[in-house]
């Protein structure tokens, strides 16, 4: 039939044949019309539904008496601003020692261990202030940030928060200058830096003496519950893949630590 077709239609002048071509897309435009509103709403309702899914993981900090902390098993404290009075800091330490676990990036450090979440020691180096002229003021203390670098850690395997890696050394980001003092126990400082730390881009000579006898990460048992500590973001905007893993074993692995 098919042929019969194609041969009737070799047969005619070339107006029957734009005639039965404007015909076949007149249909095809006559279908399009009237199957587009469904096309059209079918997206609607993709979209609507796609709006509805809510985040119920994010807790605002504001309102954290509010919250039922006894829903949650993990808390992760990114880096920011905390000023918990007394009765909030009771209640995240208390949902700790009952056995949540806590994670804390970066400027949270120093808030856990003020509030006697966590105690360990910080090496500080600060450069020489004595023969500073006004005029040096802001190149001195802008030479002093750690803006973005990236160093070399050494892993003990074995250890939980390093399940997963193939090598026994690893490249980390850093933007911070919190340098954890190492732990006189070994198996306390699972990551550590090397002895040349430095890969790429640029630290202070007083840093670069801090950071040699550091260490990004630490864990710590509270009553039941446990506190984990990174110096520096592992997830870094999403573009730094290779310690991205470090978090999900802190998540998942924190209770073998």
């Amino acid at each position: 039939m098919k042929k019969k077709f194609l041969i009737l239609l070799k047969g005619q002048n070339n107006s029957f044949k734009s005639f039965l071509y404007t015909g076949i897309a007149g249909l095809f435009i006559t279908i399009i019309f009237f199957i587009s509103p469904n096309l059209v709403n079918f997206k609607n309702q993709l979209k609507i539904r796609t709006t509805e899914v809510k985040n119920n993981s994010k807790i605002k900090k504001s309102n954290i008496l509010r919250y039922d902390l006894s829903k949650y098993n993990t808390i992760i404290m990114v880096n920011g601003r905390y000023d918990f009075d007394s009765k909030s800091i009771e209640k995240i330490k208390n949902w700790v020692e009952n056995g949540g676990k806590l994670i804390g990036y970066r400027n949270s450090i120093n808030w856990l261990t003020k509030n006697n979440f966590i105690k360990l020691e910080l090496n500080q180096n600060k450069a020489s202030t004595r023969d500073l002229k006004y005029k040096d003021k802001s190149n001195h203390y802008g030479a002093q940030l750690t803006s973005g670098a990236i160093f070399k850690v050494e892993l003990d395997r074995s250890h939980p928060i390093n399940y997963g890696y193939y090598n026994n050394n690893l490249s980390v980001f850093r933007n911070t200058n919190i340098y954890i003092k190492n732990d006189s126990i070994g198996y306390n400082n699972p990551i550590k830096y090397s002895n040349k730390p430095l890969i790429s881009g640029y630290i202070s000579k007083e840093n670069l003496k801090s950071i040699e006898n550091s260490r990004p990460f630490a864990a710590y048992n509270l009553k039941k519950g446990k506190v984990l500590v990174f110096t520096d973001n592992t997830n870094f905007r999403a573009f730094w893949y290779g310690t991205n893993k470090l978090l999900m074993n802190a998540i998942f692995f924190s209770d073998l630590m």
